[in-house]
């Protein structure tokens, strides 16, 4: 009984201990990446911030996705929604984390945060553009249409293509 009380204090402590230091290294690396997303244009932090995310290892995957997404926050709050949607789309199994952070940090915008994890699994198996049997053009636009009279209303006088009479209507 005595070890298990002496192995649970002993835990315990150690937690504690450990806490303010991962504390430490998590807000060292927001700063990181803070530094390195600030030296970026404001329109391709989301792309630098999911590249990072892409980048990081496996094990530590995580705790960069939230460290990249606190420092792209806290630099471009109004891009929430935009950064959210390109954190999603590399790390999808870290959705629910990526949306309670963002939500915590920007809460005036958590309605768009939310659809923004919504449509980003979604956005991820589309085809890139250029791709596909049609070159990436996903609809047909038709020619528009000839400007003055069809040409069925014309008569040639003369060598001279003359139109309909003025009161004509199409």
């Amino acid at each position: 009984m005595k070890t298990i009380i002496l192995a649970a204090t002993s835990l315990l402590a150690g937690v504690l201990v450990a806490q303010p230091v991962l504390a430490a290294t998590h807000a060292e690396q927001v700063e990181s990446y803070k530094k390195m997303l600030s030296k970026a244009p404001k329109l391709e932090m989301p792309a630098k911030a999911a590249a990072e995310v892409k980048n990081a290892k496996q094990k530590n995957k995580k705790e960069t996705t939230l460290a990249v997404l606190e420092a792209a926050l806290s630099l471009s709050p109004v891009s929430a929604p935009t950064i959210v949607r390109a954190l999603s789309r590399v790390a999808p199994e870290f959705n629910q984390d990526i949306v309670a952070v963002a939500g915590l940090a920007v809460p005036q915008m958590r309605m768009e945060i939310q659809s923004a994890t919504v449509i980003a699994p979604a956005l991820a198996e589309v085809q890139p553009a250029g791709s596909g049997a049609f070159g990436g053009r996903l609809h047909f636009r038709p020619p528009p249409p000839p400007i003055g009279p069809p040409p069925w209303a014309l008569k040639h006088i003369g060598g001279r293509a003359v139109g309909p009479p003025r009161n004509y209507a199409y």
